[in-house]
């Protein structure tokens, strides 16, 4: 996870070109502190103005199982998909 999450954040926000302003960064319990502020970090390092997390619920926890990690975030261009 220590290699994996900054990863998949910095790869997220180039890929999917995501707005600065606000990245939500999804956990299920059992998400180690210390991978939520490498998280948190790397946001800030990649220019992400205000981080919120967001804990799952039920369906999701169960599915992603404990330590489960996510992200979400605002693309900068619309899409032409109606």
């Amino acid at each position: 996870m220590k290699k994996i999450v900054p990863r998949l954040i910095t790869d997220h926000i180039t890929e999917r070109n995501l707005d600065n302003e606000e990245l939500w960064l999804i956990q299920t319990p059992g998400l180690s502190e210390e991978i939520i502020k490498i998280a948190e970090q790397t946001a800030y390092d990649a220019g992400i103005k205000k981080v919120t997390w967001v804990p799952t619920g039920g369906v999701i926890t169960c599915h992603g199982g404990p330590g489960a990690f996510g992200v979400v975030g605002l693309s900068k261009q619309r899409s032409d998909r109606g």
